[in-house]
């Protein structure tokens, strides 16, 4: 009786090996990049040097997530579509595409050149990739309604913090933030990536 086989792909391997050969230097063009697809009209880059509570994160290795990070905020939100397409590796749903820019599905990769755990945090969902599957959960990465994390993960949401204001719903964001928790000197020796 035959039984399942597939390829399996070490997802932090093939990070690494997209980027041997895409330069450090690409991570905020391919960012606006990403912007410009989406029809933003704004783009902010924020360097957050604080510290954050670790009391309340979704996984427990979060907790080295919640110091220095680089933030990138635009006026758009992901759309269906964008999600599936910033959780597969090597693959664009905008290839067919002449007028995106950012077609060759690489764009949001250049973003481990300084991480190990890309955040996105748009509209009403936050999606947290662990491509060293290291969470205890959900080994891979996760995504979680905003009201579910701002209710049982105060800690979690709190980097996020300068991009929402008074007027804003922290369960809901009319925009996206990419957050780039900056590798640590030992992340990096630990790091596969």
């Amino acid at each position: 009786m035959p039984v399942s086989w597939r390829e399996r792909v070490d997802t932090a391997s093939a990070i690494k090996g997209i980027l041997d050969s895409y330069p450090s230097n690409s991570i905020l063009r391919e960012i606006l990049q990403n912007s410009d697809d989406a029809k933003a009209t704004k783009q902010v880059f924020i360097l957050d040097h604080r510290q954050h509570k670790t009391d309340t994160v979704v996984e427990n290795v979060l907790k080295r997530t919640q110091g220095p990070a680089l933030l990138a905020f635009n006026d758009s939100i992901f759309t269906d579509s964008d999600w599936e397409a910033v959780r597969t590796i090597h693959g664009s749903n905008k290839t067919a595409d002449e007028t995106k820019t950012g077609k060759y599905g690489l764009g949001i990769r250049a973003c481990y050149h300084v991480t190990d755990n890309i955040h996105i945090l748009s509209g009403n969902k936050l999606v947290i990739f662990d491509p060293h599957e290291e969470f205890e959960e959900f080994g891979g990465g996760l995504s979680i309604a905003m009201d579910e994390a701002v209710n049982n993960f105060p800690d979690q949401i709190s980097p996020f913090s300068s991009v929402f204001n008074e007027e804003t719903s922290l369960s809901y964001l009319d925009a996206t933030v990419v957050r780039l928790p900056l590798r640590t000197t030992d992340e990096a020796h630990r790091s596969k990536i």
